[in-house]
């Protein structure tokens, strides 16, 4: 893997799925379209998907604080090539010498002393420069981890998202089931009165319609839980929400899926770039048993302050300076037996890195599997199902028809009412799970950065992305101190209820 094609969280506008201007006509089939009008309809101001990612991009507490990660990391670079550069120290004292030895006459009895040094490494076995290497890949695997981190949270999104639609179409079934079996029951007892209808059809059309209140109260009590989902990875409540746009250009095969996310993963790549961050490492703690050079100078001041009183030939000067200058050649030859441990240490880190990554291979073709086989099964359900809303349309109007001339009888027609209730809930689901299959194959393959669904603009506003690595040498660049938080609580949003809009 070369580092042109792993560098830095977003590897590129691929423009190979997704959302909004990227969405094109699927081979999907929609629900029928009393359906889809009844129960997925949508104000024309209402939020998209790409809305609700931008949110997130911009309040998530997760994402600031995997961004954080990011800038640490990124100053371990500079702190490894600070061993590869020149050191300057100056120390200053003043000694007041309150006893002397009495054949000490002639010494001083004060003294200021100021003592500089300089070091400058010139040659080190290799130490700096693998150590500068491992830092480098190191971070680029950081902003690998990143990406996963923000695919993650776009799949958190999209589930959430996905959960707040299916939930208020169920409700909104509930809710038309219910009206329905009113009306049922309101008929049956006017039939009833007549002497057209048995205490045993009442019985069983109250029985129906207490069973219906009861699951649309449930059913509103999920859609709170969603709703509250919803809040807590987007960081606003869930306003109306558009249906999603048809998935596009997800590939036709499923070793063309695990093909792509074994190249594009974010976590995955992260592994196998900590593998030659690890052999790095080794050849950084070899370097440690090599020659090193160094050029060192020093130079003194020192002045008595006068406590010298003595004229004699061997009395010391009150003031006086000194210079060096030379070369240092360290060559450890025994260091008891910590060198190699080290190595041996590094070795078996290495050797950890590498079966890592095979079980995160392994992870990544297993989900990649899975969610192409969700995906592709759940439009197959999602055909079924609209058949099989149709046909329980038809069987509903004919159920009741027969019903009027006594052909068939009551409990005929509130089984097939449930029926076709239950068909409602079986497409709103399906709708879901199809979302969120196709989104979790899309984060597998690499292919959810803020690129690839047409939000990057919002990411640099915030500062998310690639952070180039502090290359200062001075030691006083401290950068921007930040005391208050990036992100954004949910403390002040409201409980969220039930409620649909009819």
């Amino acid at each position: 893997m070369t580092s042109a094609n792993r560098h830095g969280p977003w590897h590129g506008a691929l423009s190979r799925g997704g959302l909004g201007r990227h969405a094109r006509t699927a081979p999907l089939t929609t629900l029928v379209a009393a359906f889809t009008a009844t129960l997925l309809s949508t104000p024309l101001h209402a939020e998209s998907l790409q809305d609700a990612l931008r949110q997130a991009l911009r309040s998530s507490p997760i994402l600031a604080a995997a961004q954080a990660d990011t800038v640490a990391t990124s100053e371990t670079i500079a702190q490894a090539r600070a061993n590869g550069r020149p050191r300057a120290s100056l120390s200053t004292s003043e000694t007041e010498f309150i006893k002397r030895s009495t054949n000490s006459t002639l010494a001083p009895t004060r003294t200021l002393r100021s003592d500089m040094s300089i070091s400058v490494p010139l040659y080190r076995s290799g130490v700096v420069r693998y150590a500068v290497k491992e830092a480098e890949e190191r971070y680029d695997a950081t902003t690998q981890t990143f990406r996963a981190t923000v695919a993650n949270l776009f799949a958190a999104v999209v589930e959430a998202y996905s959960d707040v639609l299916r939930d208020e179409a169920i409700v909104r079934a509930s809710e038309r089931n219910v009206t329905a079996l009113r009306l049922n029951l309101r008929a049956i007892k006017g039939r009833f009165s007549i002497g057209d209808m048995t205490v045993t059809d009442v019985a069983l059309s109250e029985a129906r319609l207490s069973l219906a209140e009861g699951s649309l109260q449930a059913a509103r009590a999920q859609l709170v839980a969603s709703r509250e989902s919803y809040i807590r990875v987007v960081g606003h409540p869930a306003a109306e929400l558009r249906d999603i746009a048809p998935w596009t250009r997800l590939p036709e095969r499923v070793d063309a899926a695990v093909s792509e996310a074994i190249a594009n993963n974010g976590t995955l790549r992260a592994a196998r770039i900590g593998i030659d961050a690890a052999g790095y490492r080794i050849k950084s703690l070899e370097g440690e048993r090599g020659l090193q050079v160094s050029a060192i100078g020093s130079g003194n001041y020192f002045n008595n302050l006068n406590s010298v009183q003595s004229r004699s030939i061997f009395a010391p000067q009150n003031r006086g300076t000194s210079a060096q200058v030379g070369v240092l050649l360290d060559l450890p030859l025994y260091q008891g037996g910590l060198p190699a441990s080290r190595i041996r240490q590094a070795l078996a880190d290495r050797n950890g890195a590498i079966e890592q990554a095979i079980a995160i291979e392994r992870d990544i073709v297993a989900q990649a599997r899975s969610a192409y086989a969700a995906w592709r099964s759940a439009q197959d359900y999602l055909d079924k199902a609209q058949i099989a809303i149709t046909a329980n349309e038809k069987a509903l109007k004919g159920a009741r028809s027969e019903n009027a001339i006594g052909t068939r009888t009551l409990l005929d027609v509130l089984d097939t009412e449930r029926e076709l209730f239950n068909n409602y809930v079986i497409a709103a689901s399906v709708r879901r799970d199809i979302n969120v299959a196709a989104f979790n194959l899309l984060a597998l393959m690499g292919r959810a950065d803020p690129d690839d669904l047409g939000i990057l603009g919002d990411a640099a506003a915030r500062g998310i992305g690639p952070v180039a690595p502090r290359g200062s040498w001075s030691d006083w660049a401290d950068g921007a101190r930040r005391y208050a938080s990036a992100s954004t609580t949910t403390q002040s949003t409201q409980p969220q209820d039930g409620v649909v809009a009819p």
